[in-house]
């Protein structure tokens, strides 16, 4: 027999047997359309808002973060993607603030001796990206050019392997993670 904790009267009961990773799943299910529609309350598309929240149950995967003490996922999960989203805005002011500063230090435009040695570096890192896609597994390999390339959502990649969601959520983890790992080595 499986004992259940009732966390509180917005919580739902959990299994005690269930694993992070189920209460992950769980969590995934239970709160991603109301995460969703907070994230596009505040201007983000529908693809977008989907993919800050897979980043942020992924991050929550790979951390292996202890979810046991969480009381209320829905706002420990609100706040979560709400920090995401502006660690997220944070990163692409400060890209332009660099951008801006390369430009200010060396004058008005950047020299010619730094555009080619940008230009050499972007090259070699697309190389390697392309020998390290061409190492994935096929079915990772065609996962990965949709989402990536073709801009698909995980339902529309699901739908046209017929899949669910979740494995297509796992298949583009297993991706990054080879991905990574190869480029960790390098």
């Amino acid at each position: 027999m499986v004992s259940l904790i009732a966390l509180n009267s917005q919580s739902i009961a959990m299994p005690l047997t269930k694993s992070a990773e189920n209460r992950i799943s769980f969590w995934y299910e239970q709160y991603r359309d109301q995460l969703s529609h907070f994230a596009m309350r505040l201007g983000f598309q529908h693809c977008e808002s989907e993919d800050l929240i897979n980043q942020l149950f992924l991050e929550l995967w790979e951390k292996q973060t202890d979810l046991s003490s969480i009381e209320q996922p829905k706002s420990f999960l609100l706040t979560a993607l709400k920090r995401r989203i502006i660690d997220q805005h944070r990163k692409k002011k400060n890209a332009l603030f660099i951008v801006s500063d390369e430009i200010t230090v060396e004058g008005s435009e950047p020299g010619t001796h730094s555009i080619l040695e940008a230009q050499e570096d972007q090259q070699q890192l697309i190389k390697e990206l392309e020998r390290s896609y061409a190492a994935l597994p096929k079915r990772l390999q065609e996962v990965v050019y949709l989402k990536y390339y073709k801009g698909l959502s995980t339902n529309d990649i699901a739908a046209s392997f017929g899949i669910s969601n979740r494995t297509v959520y796992n298949s583009l983890f297993e991706a990054v993670k080879m991905l990574r790992s190869r480029f960790s080595k390098k």
